[in-house]
């Protein structure tokens, strides 16, 4: 398709950011991204009232000018399409571009890294981590597995710690699963199953993009999320409780840093002092790296 229209005229693919109505070229009532501009001051674009949609067309400088500015911002976050590409070729350009997938070697703590790496970590990490979406779903039944074990074996609530909960990926797939487990036991007023879900991050940007994102499971009742670690210590508000699981994806290898031969222990050690005794921890990772050595050390 693309490169049949680029024969017409020229292409350009991107991503354009979602619509703001502040900043539409027709206001309020303007929607989506359609713009047509003719010199000097023709613009063009769909407005909506009383619930239908019109093509409005008009002739205004002040209009124009706005217009053009919105244009030149989509068009410098988009790539200009070589007929000659392959898809794999095209994808990599816009990567290369919006610098997603790329890492940055002063990323070393997760607290210094910049806002590239906070905004944009869910594109990042699907670069990264090849099947992101099966991995985070693998994990997330084998922790809702472990949660059942619990409560199935010892018939009392469980509570739930994740660790390095970052932008909620596991979060998400967990509280959905755990609203539905608790379902049946609100209707009929008992005590849910699951009545604790903590998450603890080290990176306070993280609070702010989970937040945004899982909206009312983030203040519900059963939910507390903090920044701090479960290593170095946890919040002071939540010291004094047992865990009956503790899970994490894509944490490990933060945890276990450049000496997991050193560290593990500690680990295991901090652990059991946070596990209830039936408790069990899951951590899920994913082995990356194409050189022999540092996959060793990986593994």
């Amino acid at each position: 398709m693309l490169r049949r229209h680029s024969r017409e005229y020229n292409v350009r693919v991107g991503h354009p950011p979602p619509v703001d109505p502040d900043r539409h070229h027709f206001g309020r009532e303007g929607i989506g991204h359609h713009l047509l501009l003719m010199q000097p001051n023709v613009v063009g674009g769909y407005v909506s009232q009383n619930g239908r949609r019109y093509l409005r067309v008009v002739c205004d400088d002040r209009t124009a000018a706005r217009a053009r500015s919105i244009y030149e911002s989509i068009k410098a976050g988009t790539i200009a399409f070589d007929p000659n590409w392959s898809e794999t070729e095209m994808r990599r350009a816009w990567l290369e571009q919006e610098k997603v997938g790329r890492w940055d070697p002063n990323w070393k703590d997760v607290k210094d890294r910049t806002a590239i790496y906070f905004d944009k970590y869910d594109m990042h990490i699907r670069c990264w981590i090849p099947h992101y979406e099966s991995f985070i779903a693998h994990t997330a039944s084998i922790t809702a597995r472990e949660i059942a074990r619990v409560f199935q074996l010892t018939n009392r609530n469980v509570r739930v710690l994740e660790v390095g909960f970052g932008t909620g990926e596991l979060t998400i797939h967990l509280l959905n699963w755990i609203e539905h487990f608790n379902h049946p036991f609100a209707k009929l007023s008992d005590r849910p199953p699951v009545e604790r879900y903590v998450g603890v991050d080290r990176a306070p940007q993280m609070i702010e993009l989970l937040k945004a994102r899982i909206g009312k499971h983030f203040s519900s009742g059963i939910c507390k999320f903090e920044e701090g670690t479960a290593w170095d210590g946890l919040p002071l508000a939540l010291e004094d409780e047992k865990f009956d699981v503790i899970c994490g994806s894509l944490v490990l290898h933060d945890l276990l840093g450049p000496n997991p031969s050193e560290t593990l222990q500690t680990m295991v050690a901090r652990c059991a002092q946070l596990l209830s005794r039936e408790g069990s921890m899951i951590f899920a990772d994913s082995l990356v790296s194409a050189r022999n050595p540092e996959r060793d050390r990986e593994i």
